[in-house]
């Protein structure tokens, strides 16, 4: 069974990833006082953890970090996490959220228009290695 909890600080900083996230990426996470997530737990370990970052009034920035366990069950965590972003658009009055999808990355594009989210264009040049991104929002 899958439990969806408000995410806490801890939980970025020791959730198991597939890839690397530097520790002063997941710091980043839990020092920004205008993010709000969730953490969705199996059992004691964590599958996954989603929100946004408050960018002003009605406005927010999407992110989600799938961890190694959620792979094994990637619908379930798919539509708790639907659950969950929806709960947070709801309580924090936002019309529109954004995100930033890698254009390689079939399984994510799937994953943010399957949650509600539309194309918006190519962000080129975006990445850190300088590759080109889709800009998504779910607006409201």
């Amino acid at each position: 069974m899958l439990n969806l909890q408000p995410v806490q600080e801890q939980d970025i900083l020791e959730v198991e990833l597939n890839y690397v996230m530097t520790p002063e990426a997941r710091v980043a996470f839990t020092k920004n006082r205008d993010i709000r997530g969730f953490a969705l737990w199996q059992g004691p370990h964590i599958v996954a953890i989603g929100g946004v970052h408050l960018m002003w009034h009605g406005v927010a920035e999407g992110w989600f970090l799938m961890g190694s366990r959620g792979y094994d069950i990637p619908l379930l965590v798919a539509r708790y996490s639907k659950r969950g972003l929806d709960a947070i658009i709801r309580d924090n009055k936002i019309r529109r959220v954004q995100a930033s999808v890698s254009v390689v990355d079939d399984v994510a594009v799937r994953f943010a228009e399957w949650m509600g989210f539309d194309e918006e264009g190519v962000m080129r040049a975006y990445g850190l290695d300088g590759s080109d991104y889709y800009r998504y929002a779910r607006v409201s």
